[in-house]
Formats: structure tokens, sequence, C-alpha cells
């Protein structure tokens, strides 16, 4: 009687779990294959344009600090880090 519960078990859970298991596997790899292959819409487009104006700007603005410093104090990159304790 045991052995015939255990292939009952071992049927059910080939005719119905396995299934189950190759299916949501097949979905999650056409799901990932469709997001590789996805590209940037033109908003994104706009988005990582703006911000890539927003870093040269930011850019610019440190050179002419750094000019600065450079003009009025010189030794401004040797200077040693003061720890937070201090």
């Amino acid at each position: 009687m045991q052995s015939s519960h255990l292939f009952v078990l071992a049927l059910v859970f080939m005719v119905v779990v396995v299934p189950m298991l190759i299916s949501s596997r097949n979905r999650h790899t056409k799901s990932m294959e469709s997001s590789k292959g996805a590209s940037m819409d033109s908003q994104d487009r706009v988005v990582v344009e703006e911000m890539l104006e927003t870093i040269d700007t930011l850019v610019d603005r440190i050179e002419v600090l750094e000019s600065i410093l450079d003009d009025t104090h010189p030794n401004w990159r040797k200077v040693k880090k003061r720890s937070a304790g201090e």
C-alpha cells in the first residue's frame, strides 16, 4: 500500500508540478530576453541628455573653483585633511 501512495504522489508531481515549473521558467526566460532587448525611449534619452548637460556644468564649476583656490591658496591640494575629531 505504501508504494502505491508513493507512485500516486510521483505521478501527480510529474503531471501537475513539473509542467508548472517548466512554464514559469519559460515565462521568466522570455521576460528577461525582452527586458534585455528593450531600448531607451525618447523620454529616457531626453533625461539622460539633461543629466549629461548638468554634469558638464558641474565639472566646469569645479574647475573654476579649483582655479580660484590655486590663485588664492596655492598649497591647498597639499594640505592634510583634518580628522573628524579635531
